[in-house]
């Protein structure tokens, strides 16, 4: 995995700069995240990325962690035998390049 620095608004990963939320596969691709609410996950907001034989979900919640996890988007994955984790982006960041686990980051709030 490529060095990976973190402010508000702003994810480095290697030599790329990103400004907008991300969501990143297994296998390394990243894509733009959009959100049916700003600042709540629910469940179609993840369900299209997880064929990847995905077993963990990591959400960066924002620099000051106010994005939220809906019950739904949680009884979802449980149901399917994923785990999740959340907490502030800052601390999430840290553990991209886990095998077989998707992040979704709030690079902002």
């Amino acid at each position: 995995m490529p060095e990976v620095r973190y402010e508000f608004g702003l994810l480095i990963i290697g030599n790329r700069k990103y400004h907008r939320d991300l969501v990143i596969l297994p296998s390394g691709e990243i894509r733009d995240w959009w959100r049916r609410e700003g600042h709540e996950v629910h469940r179609e907001d993840l369900e299209e990325f997880l064929s990847e034989g995905v077993r963990k979900v990591l959400i960066g919640t924002g620099y000051y962690g106010r994005l939220k996890i809906s019950r739904d988007l949680e009884e979802f994955l449980r149901e399917k035998g994923i785990e999740l984790e959340f907490g502030k982006t800052e601390q999430i960041v840290k553990r991209l390049g886990e095998e077989k686990a998707l992040f979704a980051l709030h690079l902002t709030c």
